[in-house]
C-alpha cells in the first residue's frame, strides 16, 4: 500500500485514461483518498494524447489501490493545459463528459 499525503499529486490509470488529482485528505480507516481531479489525459492507439482540464468536476473518494504517485517528469509538461481562468462552457462540458466516461469505464 502506498503512503499518500495531502497536496500530493497522484495518478489513476485505467485503460487509456490517466487522471491526475491532488490528494485532499487521506482516509486511513477506509484505506481511501479524497482527491480533487486536475487533468485527464486520454491516450489513443496512434500514440496521440488529449488533455482535459477537469478542475470543474466533483471530488472523488477512491481506495488507495486505484492510485500511484505522479512523477514530476510526467506531470510538468501537462500543467500548461490547465486554463488560467474559468473554462468556456463548451470546454467545461467536454471535460465533464470525458470525466464521466472514465467513471463509467472504471465501474463497469
Amino acid at each position: 500500500m502506498e503512503q499518500f499525503y495531502s497536496s500530493q499529486i497522484v495518478c489513476l490509470e485505467h485503460q487509456n485514461y490517466w487522471l491526475y488529482s491532488e490528494v485532499i485528505q487521506v482516509i486511513t480507516q477506509r484505506e481511501s483518498c479524497w482527491v480533487r481531479p486536475l487533468l485527464l489525459v486520454v491516450h489513443s492507439d496512434d500514440d496521440v494524447q488529449e488533455v482535459f482540464d477537469v478542475r470543474c468536476v466533483s471530488d472523488l473518494i477512491f481506495p488507495f489501490s486505484f492510485f500511484r504517485p505522479a512523477l514530476d517528469t510526467e506531470l510538468i509538461p501537462l500543467l500548461s493545459h490547465l486554463s488560467k481562468g474559468d473554462l468556456s462552457s463548451e470546454d467545461e462540458q467536454v471535460s465533464r463528459f470525458r470525466f464521466q466516461e472514465l467513471l463509467r469505464e472504471i465501474w463497469r
